[in-house]
């Protein structure tokens, strides 16, 4: 909803200082012409009082030999009303969050500021109904994430294109996060059953230069510095940089940190004119040492296992060995070109380019070893008995070095025109993209059987022998274990190398893969009154992938698939007024084997390489409301989404599972609450309940591969999903106490979720032995800041209770999150 600049109060306290003015040489519509010079005004008070700059847009210069007319205005003044933000699809017909026929959480500007956001992580946690998994199998680690209960790991976005890589996303060139949830396999393609994930970046702005910077000091100890220049050129060029550099550890997890630093540099022609042109170039390295959680275990004659925190263990100790290592690169090229082809229509063409490289070497736990005495870890943990030692043992798989790049165009066209009597909004256009991935891996040597690093009574020096305290962790490897690159071996026996980690001839030593997806989409908005209109989509994608391992025995492996998807989506959208909005939404979706071509370990294999594609059906009904006078919108949904072939990462080996045939139900609830309560007063709040079921699952064993019906898994909730979960942030400006004073706080709720299911015998005697859970997390928050002259200082605080908390989770283990953190930050805008 646009607003008459001449009719929002100058006094108002103008905030984020959003300006966009839209100039033709022709008379506005409007029956009151509107003031430039008043409009001008607002909009350098608003940038003079704006902490951040955060929406800072375009200005319009006037066509040569002509007077600049203001078409209209939009000004962000003492509220930022996020239902108005643009999500900017190449897809949607959708302008903005508050028309999309679907739940759209966004994190603004504002709330990436106030609770001193850093990753995209950091940022998710303000959207109920995602979860984050540690990377399964050790080898997609980065940034992992579940919508709804299901995986979006290959649906993250930057401005509407895929974003390949794998890698921790740093949030300091985001202007703002949105996650739109439910069938959005018509906009985004292949994936996306649960929603997809998009951030805005910061574009350069021709209304004035600014320069802010930023700095933090923390518990961890963390350190970050960040700058934020933008340079307007003239009327209709501005170029803008951010730079950023961090080294930051994590509060009760030890030796866990990462040092990163990250420059973009974006610049943009024609800005405010028909036709412009905007080009960022990103640059993000880090060097981390990652998390891969602590086990999860049980006493003897339990079924439900908890991770060893619950029994007692500190939750600093690092079950891993101090030489791992995930160091990233990425450097992604993005362009943008928009052309007013006249009043009705518009074209547009978005390229990325994004290059990766990777070196990965990690331990992950996946057993609580029994001893010797027929204990488990956890018996051993709990028994009192400083004599017994709690063991437990790590898999995955050796390091190794990656190199990835990958590349997308989507080019659109969308126009108004009328069918019939009726106004008809239709946007249609190609989306071609590929992908490719080549990894080199290594193996480790083996210490002797004869030295104290296996478990007691170990027959045969192996990898997943190797013992580690549970109370100690791994510290240095041992001398004897080092990684090393192994060379085709044609003579190497069927068991593998002895005293290496190769175990078998099949050893792979290379890989490499690439994957193509053309597609096609079509979008139409029919209105069959002014507040009645239906939507209809449909995208059609040719997806193919090739596959290939180099073996240890000097044999390659070569796999290929294709898949033909068609994703439809349907919408009734009924604005009965312009602050209520219902509608309902049905809409598929399909993840073809092979999609993650760069994330997941083994993304096509001989088993795999003929299974169906993951197919989700949603149906949604919501509804958007504005309530005080609109400054508060409240939205509401309810939903069912049905899986199809779902499939299964094992978490050891990181190969999707052969269970093609797993059927699964997610129901839910999700209500949200943004914007002002009263003057200075605001909230951010989203509660989501979801009701998961196992309808139909498989278990196969053999070769030829046998499958019979899994009764103990059918009808168990799916995995990884909370059924409830709940955050609430809200902040309260102090101007009576004190002019730009502020306080805020948070608290992020989420119930306990299964983990992993382990079962034992078969057919008719297949029994529950261990039902892994990691329990509920609640984290209180809390912000105080001060705004003044262009200064601004802040302590922010995270879990104030301390309370252990587990922030990502997969099969045998779970990362704790950090305990109670303050962190104080500074920041200068010139």
């Amino acid at each position: 909803m646009r607003r008459n600049c001449d009719k929002t109060p100058l006094g108002s306290g103008v905030r984020t200082g959003v300006l966009k003015l839209m100039t033709k040489n022709s008379v506005l519509p409007s029956p009151r012409r509107l003031r430039p010079s008043s409009c001008l005004i607002g909009a350098s008070l608003g940038l003079l009082l704006a902490p951040g700059l955060g929406y800072a847009a375009d200005s319009a210069a006037a066509p040569s030999g002509g007077v600049a007319e203001v078409e209209a205005i939009t000004v962000m003044g003492a509220r930022d009303d996020i239902r108005n933000h643009t999500t900017g699809l190449a897809a949607s017909v959708s302008t903005s969050v508050r028309d999309t026929p679907q739940v759209v959480n966004v994190v603004s500007q504002d709330l990436l500021q106030q609770q001193k956001v850093t990753t995209l992580e950091q940022a998710l946690r303000d959207v109920p109904g995602i979860t984050v998994a540690i990377g399964e199998g050790g080898t997609l680690a980065g940034d992992q994430f579940k919508i709804r209960g299901l995986d979006a790991n290959n649906d993250i976005y930057t401005d509407g294109l895929r974003d390949f890589g794998v890698y921790t996303r740093d949030s300091f060139d985001y202007q703002e996060v949105q996650v739109l949830k439910g069938p959005s396999g018509a906009m985004f393609g292949r994936g996306t059953t649960g929603g997809a994930i998009n951030t805005l970046s910061k574009k350069p702005s021709t209304v004035r230069d600014f320069t802010a910077l930023d700095a933090s000091i923390g518990m961890g100890p963390s350190y970050r510095g960040a700058a934020d220049i933008n340079h307007r050129m003239n009327d209709t060029t501005a170029i803008r940089l951010n730079l950023m550099g961090t080294r930051a550890g994590v509060v009760r997890r030890d030796k866990v940190h990462s040092d990163r630093y990250g420059v973009a540099l974006s610049a943009g022609v024609g800005l405010g004119t028909r036709t412009s042109f905007v080009v960022n170039v990103l640059h993000q390295q880090d060097d981390r040492i990652p998390d891969y959680g602590l086990i999860i275990g049980a006493p003897s004659g339990q079924i439900k296992a908890l991770p060893a925190p619950e029994y007692g263990l500190s939750p600093k100790v690092f079950e891993q060995f101090t030489n791992d290592r995930d160091k990233t690169r990425a450097d992604i090229l993005t362009a943008g070109f928009r052309w007013d082809a006249g009043p009705d229509w518009t074209v547009a063409s978005d390229t990325r380019f994004g290059s990766y490289d990777r070196y990965f070497q990690y331990t992950s736990v996946v057993a609580c070893a029994v001893q010797t005495s027929g204990q488990t870890c956890i018996d051993a943990l709990i028994d009192n008995d400083p004599a017994t030692i709690p063991y437990i043992t790590f898999g995955g798989g050796g390091p190794y070095k990656q190199r990835a790049w990958g590349a997308q165009n989507i080019t659109s066209a969308r126009g108004t025109f009328r069918v019939g009597g009726f106004r008809n909004e239709m946007v249609g256009g190609l989306d071609v993209n590929h992908q490719d991935n080549r990894k080199a891996f290594y193996a480790y040597t083996l210490p002797p059987l004869s030295s104290a690093a296996y478990l007691p009574g170990t027959k045969a020096a192996a990898r997943n022998a190797i013992a580690i305290n549970l109370l100690t962790g791994a510290g240095e490897p041992r001398p004897d274990y080092q990684p090393f690159r192994p060379a085709p071996t044609p003579s190497v026996a069927a068991t593998g190398i002895p005293g290496t980690s190769i175990t078998s001839a099949s050893y792979v030593i290379d890989s490499a893969g690439f994957a193509t997806d053309y597609a096609g989409f079509l979008t139409d908005r029919l209105y069959l009154s002014p507040r009645l209109s239906v939507i209809g989509a449909v995208r059609y994608d040719d997806f193919a992938a090739w596959y290939s391992n180099l073996l240890i025995s000097g044999a390659r492996q070569t796999f290929k698939t294709r898949s033909r998807l068609t994703s439809p989506r349907v919408s009734g959208v009924f604005e009965a007024s312009d602050r209520q909005t219902y509608y309902v939404s049905w809409g598929r979706s399909a993840t073809p084997v092979g999609s993650g071509i760069v994330g997941t370990a083994t993304p096509v294999s001989g088993t795999t390489a003929a299974f169906a594609p993951d197919i989700g059906e949603t149906l949604e009904a919501g509804a958007k409301f504005g309530l005080l006078h609109d400054r508060l919108g409240l939205n509401g949904a309810v939903f069912h989404v049905r899986k199809d072939n779902a499939k299964q990462t094992d978490p050891t080996t990181g190969e999707v599972s052969s269970q093609s045939s797993q059927k699964q139900t997610f129901d839910g609830v999700e209500i949200g609450l943004a914007g002002e309560v009263t003057r200075g007063w605001t909230i951010n709040a989203g509660y989501t309940y979801l009701a998961t079921k196992v309808t139909e699952d498989l278990t196969c064993a053999g070769a030829p591969l046998v499958c019979v019906a899994n009764r103990v898994t059918t009808g168990t909730p799916v995995l990884q999903v909370p059924a409830n979960s709940a955050y609430v942030w809200t902040s309260y400006k102090l101007s009576a106490v004190l002019p730009g004073l502020a306080v805020g706080g948070g608290i992020i709720y989420q119930d306990g979720y299964p983990v992993r299911y382990t079962t034992t015998g078969a057919g008719a005697g297949l029994v529950l032995t261990r039902d892994a859970q990691v329990p509920d997390t609640v984290s209180l928050d809390g912000m105080i800041q001060y705004e003044g002259q262009g200064w601004r200082v802040a302590v922010n605080a995270y879990n104030l209770t301390d309370r252990i908390n587990y922030g990502q989770s997969f099969g045998n283990r779970a990362a704790p999150s950090a305990g109670r953190t303050v962190v104080l930050s500074f920041g200068k805008t010139f």
